[in-house]
């Protein structure tokens, strides 16, 4: 007979009539496992009455009873286990039975159904997951319970090592946590390297961990490689309230990973309430140790709120400070730094860039408007001689070539190799540089410390336009 497709109730029946009229074509089984896909018990039981075989299997091995209890059709499970003609235990491909999948999916009228009649508790299938920890893992309290009433064991693990309280604890399930704790599970379990809490704490799952506490767990925990302790975990994630029950319990707000602190994960983060929370929980806690500074990485990500609450709590507007931020374009947190005292023209001792020269080079046209109103010289210098000017015509930033110019910058300064601006630009084939530069007068025949000139420049390196429009002014 032509197999059924699924869909309606009232599509199989037709189908199912159908079926009945054509001579030498009684029902199978794909016609059954489509009736209980419905739910139809009466569809069911008549296409069982005209032939069809009740303990076929579909091709992942699911029997009527495993497809019924998985999707809660319950009055079907109580006929199909009345007819004893089904091994209650009987496993699917993945190995599951049918008591595995009402766990799952919380159908607890099934459980109850399957283990009266002695569906076996402890059942692992191919992955080596219980009906326990099938429970667990969905959040199912109330088949958890029935399940430990029927001695599952809770201290069962997967083929990957993880029990049912790992799981609940992944998943947020605190009602089930709970339940398991108070029977035979251990609050201070680990996996991979890592116990309950650093798990819960990852989540942000504060009722758990105040539960995992309650039971025995610990706060404070070795930590090696890339196993953090729980609290990096919990500041990691910004959850605040969980870092705060961490410390209530013992966790260490100096611990290091990778020769980063705690303090410094959750200034990276803009994480200021953490950040002040570790102040307050201890006032060692390193704002100014050698290494990597909580105040440089916030400032380089613009969390301004957490750089101002640093420095009111001790943070120092050191050497470098303010060129980091100018190069990371953070605006808000310049601002700040310069009204807490920051030079605006500082030269970093191992670049002798400038502020100024900083923002030029990466076209901060913004800031290094905010730094010239600041009183930045816009005529500094680096190391090798070059200027705001210079540095923007490099890199072809138009208009930070025209705010300078603007407001003053030497046309016609020149490099330690005695290139201008034009010259520079030429080199790397800004053709709008060199037109607006031209435009203002610097001098195109000006040659470097080598005799040549930006037409020179423009023609060796292939910048044909640039080359052009030079000749033109030649």
């Amino acid at each position: 007979m032509q197999r059924l497709k699924e869909g309606t109730r009232d599509d199989v029946q037709v189908a199912f009539e159908k079926s009945l009229k054509e001579q030498g074509n009684p029902a199978d089984h794909f016609d059954m496992l489509s009736a209980v896909r419905l739910g139809s018990w009466p569809l069911v039981d008549r296409i069982f009455r005209n032939g069809a075989d009740i303990t076929a299997k579909s091709e992942n091995g699911s029997s009527v009873l495993h497809l019924a209890a998985a999707q809660g059709h319950e009055e079907i499970v109580r006929q199909v286990l009345k007819l004893r003609v089904l091994e209650v235990n009987l496993k699917d491909n993945a190995g599951r039975t049918s008591l595995s999948w009402a766990a799952q999916n919380g159908y607890d009228a099934i459980v109850k159904l399957l283990l009266e009649r002695n569906a076996d508790v402890q059942s692992a299938d191919e992955e080596e997951r219980t009906p326990l920890l099938w429970a667990a893992r969905s959040g199912r309290e109330s088949i958890v319970r029935l399940l430990l009433e029927h001695d599952a064991d809770a201290q069962v693990t997967d083929r990957a090592g993880r029990t049912p309280l790992w799981w609940a604890t992944q998943n947020g399930h605190e009602p089930v946590v709970r339940l398991l704790l108070k029977g035979s599970a251990e609050a201070q379990q680990m996996w991979r390297g890592r116990s309950l809490v650093s798990w819960a704490a990852e989540k942000g799952y504060e009722a758990i961990v105040q539960l995992l506490f309650e039971n025995g767990a610990e706060a404070r925990e070795e930590h090696h490689g890339n196993i953090w302790p729980p609290l990096m975990y919990a500041v990691k994630g910004g959850h605040l309230a969980v870092a705060q029950l961490l410390l209530q319990n013992g966790a260490d707000p100096n611990a290091e990973v990778h020769s980063h602190s705690i303090t410094y994960r959750a200034a990276e983060r803009g994480y200021k309430e953490i950040v002040q929370l570790l102040v307050e929980y201890n006032t060692s806690t390193k704002i100014n140790w050698f290494g990597p500074r909580p105040i440089f990485v916030a400032a380089r990500n613009g969390h301004t709120t957490t750089v101002e609450f640093l420095l009111r709590n001790g943070a120092k507007v050191e050497p470098g400070l303010l060129m980091t931020t100018v190069l990371s374009g953070q605006w808000d947190v310049v601002r700040l730094l310069l009204k807490n005292g920051a030079d605006i023209n500082k030269q970093d001792s191992i670049t002798g860039e400038r502020p100024i020269i900083a923002a030029a080079d990466c076209g901060y046209h913004d800031v290094v408007l905010f730094l010239l109103e600041n009183g930045a010289d816009i005529h500094a210098r680096d190391y090798w001689e070059q200027t705001a000017l210079t540095r923007a015509a490099i890199f072809g930033h138009l208009g930070t070539v025209q705010l300078l110019l603007e407001k003053g910058a030497d046309v016609h300064a020149t490099e330690k190799n005695g290139r201008t601006a034009l010259h520079l630009a030429a080199k790397r084939g800004h053709q709008d540089v060199v037109q607006f530069l031209l435009e203002k007068g610097i001098d195109a025949h000006a040659t470097d410390e080598w005799g040549k000139a930006a037409l020179s420049l423009a023609t060796e390196n292939g910048h044909e336009g640039v080359a052009r429009l030079l000749r033109s002014m030649v």
